[in-house]
């Protein structure tokens, strides 16, 4: 594994010494290197499976496979400074590439490469992350207590309303007691 210090957080205000910056490429350069090997070791491991199967191993037609499949694809419009296109660039590396694949299986070296994977390279950096989740959880704590809130409200309006008709009920009965007693004053 590929460790190491990146961010893609570096600026030119807060990183006057480029010290963010420069880790950033080494990180990547790492990456890219690991890439690389990985690539090397794959096309040797792909080699010896050939050879031990007794067939053919045409370096020459390794390289235009893999020159032609990474042509294939979309290319990024990438301005270089010294005229170079893509096609030249990937002929010159994987030229190099598989070159240095044709040493490694004339080596009969162990491969035991593993792929590079980059570790820590973007970190929780970001602080709105974070208080976005505190956020959350506070507006739905908020909308609980605010729900309990009105259910303790209608619980409280409901008791009083059911006074109120006691109330009411006790009023109506000493109303009709009153209609049937006769009014012995007249």
């Amino acid at each position: 594994m590929v460790q190491g210090v990146c961010s893609s957080h570096c600026t030119l205000n807060f990183d006057k010494t480029l010290l963010c910056w420069n880790r950033t490429l080494d990180f990547f350069e790492q990456v890219l290197l690991g890439q690389l090997k990985h690539y090397s070791v794959i096309q040797a491991n792909r080699a010896k499976w050939m050879y031990n199967r007794k067939w053919d191993v045409n370096y020459t037609k390794m390289r235009d496979e893999s020159i032609a499949r990474l042509l294939s694809e979309p290319s990024i419009d990438i301005e270089d400074e010294n005229g170079i296109d893509n096609s030249q660039l990937l002929q010159n590396v994987i030229g190099s590439l598989i070159d240095n694949t044709q040493e490694l299986v004339n080596s009969n070296k162990q491969l035991n490469h593993s792929n590079p994977c980059p570790v820590a390279c973007e970190r929780d950096w970001d602080p709105f992350f974070l208080m976005f989740f505190i956020s959350s959880a506070v507006n739905i704590l908020l909308a609980c207590l605010v729900l309990l809130f009105v259910w303790l409200l209608d619980r409280r309006d409901s008791k009083y309303s059911l006074m109120e008709d006691e109330n009411e009920f006790v009023k109506l009965k000493k109303r009709k007691k009153q209609k049937k007693q006769p009014r012995a004053n007249h």
